[in-house]
Parts: C-alpha cells; sequence; structure tokens
C-alpha cells in the first residue's frame, strides 16, 4: 500500500514500464519521443485488453464488442466513448482526449476512429492526434507515426 501514496499522475512511464523497471527514474529525462513512445506502448496495453483479465484493475480494458447491436452509427458512438472513456481511466498522463469515429466504406469490417488528446508531464502539456483502427480480429492498433 505504501508504493500507492508515492505514484503520482505525472510520471513519465506507465504502470506497465514500472512493473517491468523499464525505467528505474520516474524523472528521469526521457525525451519526447520516449514519451509519446511510452504512451503508445500504454494504450496499446489498455486497449487490448478485456476488463476482468487483470485482477488488479478489474475495469481495465474495453469490454468485448461482439455483442453490439443498434445501427452501424451508434455503434461507432458508443465505441468511441468507451475507448475515449478506457483511454482517461488508465493512461494517466492522457488529461483529455476526443475520440472520433472516422466510417470507411473501403473497409467495411475495420473501424477507424481519429483520437486527439492533451498529454502532460509535470508542467508540460502538449495536443497530440494520431489514428487508431480496430481491425476484425478486435485488436486496436495505434498510427503515431505523425505524431512528432
Amino acid at each position: 500500500m505504501a508504493a500507492l501514496l508515492n505514484w503520482s499522475r505525472d510520471s513519465s512511464v506507465s504502470l506497465f514500464e514500472r512493473i517491468q523497471k523499464k525505467d528505474e527514474s520516474p524523472s528521469s529525462s526521457i525525451g519526447l519521443k520516449g514519451f509519446i513512445y511510452s504512451i503508445k506502448n500504454n494504450l496499446n496495453h489498455i486497449l487490448n485488453t478485456h476488463p476482468g483479465t487483470a485482477q488488479s484493475a478489474v475495469t481495465l480494458g474495453i469490454m468485448d464488442l461482439n455483442d453490439a447491436t443498434g445501427s452501424a452509427i451508434d455503434i461507432y458512438q458508443n465505441i468511441a466513448k468507451i475507448i475515449q472513456e478506457c483511454i482517461l481511466n488508465f493512461e494517466p498522463r492522457i488529461v483529455d482526449v476526443k475520440v472520433r469515429p472516422l466510417p470507411n466504406e473501403d473497409q467495411p469490417l475495420t473501424l477507424f476512429f481519429y483520437v486527439e488528446a492533451i498529454v502532460s508531464f509535470q508542467e508540460y502539456q502538449r495536443l497530440i492526434s494520431f489514428n487508431l483502427h480496430l481491425d476484425n480480429d478486435h485488436r486496436y492498433y495505434l498510427d503515431m507515426n505523425n505524431v512528432i
């Protein structure tokens, strides 16, 4: 429990990286590219996890979308909202996020989203944007190549 008292929302590395000891000092300077890469890795973990698979955080991840019903627009909006809530709840370096669905008629089995997020570390804040898609294997992929 004492470890939780020292946890800070503005850490430069994710919980997964702290557990794996990829950065011994959260206050070390990892640079902007490393900071964005760390956020991308964490988002890949949390968006591709399903609730109930992590015993310490049973709500971590995104529910299985196989049972989604309704019109395509409603489903798209609901998934965007679920993604937004998951990011806000489990990526503490993102302080605000907007997720917009991007329907793509050429690839109807792949769901595309445009994400705008404000990342924060200590006194530093920056708006980043990236594309996210959910393929027909139900795996989320982030395209953050043009972020920096």
